[in-house]
């Protein structure tokens, strides 16, 4: 029993520091990845990247913001059939000067730097889960060969 203990624990500790080591603050933000490729491009580039705009908004001096949205809808229904619905925004802003040039990029988007921690992060938490649940099922198996 012990040993299952102790199995279980290792698998726990290295699902845990995986993680940590995938998330060290060393991921660019979806906002430092997009201003990295677009300050300095023009207004056509990004036009021609991202098409038409949802919207144009000034930024409160001599240019202006092009605001891209997706709205996102989620429902779920609760023991009692009720629906709960969640809208979530996904949203990139490009700040263009006067001369037509980007300044500045805001986003809540992720980075594909972030999309693929992620991704590891949820594939470490399936495979604790799924190596949890194998130590269970021995340690279960165990108990049985063992009450024999």
């Amino acid at each position: 029993m012990r040993t299952i203990a102790l199995l279980a624990s290792i698998l726990l500790i290295t699902g845990c520091a995986t993680y940590n080591a995938a998330n060290n603050g060393q991921i660019a933000s979806g906002t430092e990845y997009y201003n990295s490729l677009y300050q300095g491009q023009s207004h056509e580039q990004i036009v021609k990247d991202f098409g038409a705009p949802d919207r144009e908004v000034s930024d409160g001096a001599d240019g202006y913001i092009l605001v891209y949205e997706k709205y996102y809808s989620t429902s779920r229904y609760d023991s009692m059939g009720y629906v709960d619905r969640e809208v979530d925004k996904s949203y990139i802003q490009f700040f263009i000067d006067k001369q037509g040039i980007c300044y500045n990029v805001m986003t809540n988007r992720l980075s594909p730097d972030q999309q693929k921690a992620l991704a590891k992060t949820i594939g470490i938490g399936f495979g604790a889960i799924s190596g949890l649940t194998t130590v269970g099922f021995i340690a279960i198996l165990v108990a049985m060969i063992t009450s024999l």
